[in-house]
């Protein structure tokens, strides 16, 4: 599903939204337990070094940066919201606060995560 999203972003046109791009790229997998670890295209049975899955909101994570323009409030003006839980999209002069690392999380699942599962019953 992670590489189906990229590709279908690299070949996006301007009339297709992200909720009809991942309507296509997720239908096949409706109704599963889907994974999305993001495996490494260079080290096979590696997670991607960017970042860990695929549903990550991460410049570089197709599947999660179309789940945010689709599902979060206000589409990809929210992505910052997000990005505290990713270690690795954080700044590192930043002290880690557990407290807003929850918050961030909570409100991923809740404003595009759990829509987005809903939407494609994946559990």
């Amino acid at each position: 599903m992670g590489l189906a999203a990229e590709f279908a972003v690299i070949n996006r046109t301007s009339s297709q939204s992200a909720i009809d791009i991942l309507d296509r790229v997720c239908e096949p997998w409706r109704n599963c337990d889907a994974e999305f670890e993001a495996s490494d295209p260079n080290a096979p049975y590696h997670i991607r070094p960017d970042y860990d899955r695929y549903t990550d909101p991460h410049p570089k994570a197709a599947l999660g940066m179309l789940m945010v323009e689709a599902f979060a409030p206000n589409g990809l003006e929210d992505l910052p919201r997000y990005q505290y839980m990713l270690p690795r999209t954080r700044d590192p002069k930043e002290p880690y606060d557990p407290d807003r690392d929850q918050a961030t999380v909570d409100a991923w699942y809740r404003d595009v995560g759990d829509p987005f599962k809903s939407r494609y019953d994946f559990w």
